[in-house]
């Protein structure tokens, strides 16, 4: 699976993403311009810079990645897994139960 093939965000403005001690994120910049700041917990700023189309952001440990788009626009993101978990799984549920309604109306000779 290539990165385009990953699930996306549409975002647009400013927005905080939080990263736990344990996890690391990856974010790949489809599309739109903007910056984003890496922040610790405590405050001190370890790093910003300028992302545009092609630009991957990578970030472990525990911090805020603080990201303000240009202008007003969108910037789509595309990330490696599912973090919109929820989203998901309400999707999963409701394949899961059409399937069934499908496989009952079959067969009933429906």
């Amino acid at each position: 699976m290539g990165i385009r093939d990953w699930p996306q965000q549409t975002r647009s403005s400013q927005w905080d993403e939080r990263v736990s001690e344990t996890q690391t994120v990856i974010r790949y910049v489809l599309d739109g311009t903007g910056t984003v700041a890496c922040t610790s917990n405590d405050g001190g700023e370890a790093g910003s810079g300028v992302v545009g189309p092609g630009s991957i952001v990578e970030a472990e440990g525990d911090c805020v990645l603080k990201w303000d788009v240009d202008g007003g626009g969108d910037m789509v993101i595309l990330t490696p897994g599912f973090e919109m978990g929820g989203a998901f799984l309400f999707v999963l549920v409701g394949l899961i139960l059409l399937s069934g309604v499908l496989i009952t109306g079959v067969g009933t000779g429906g």
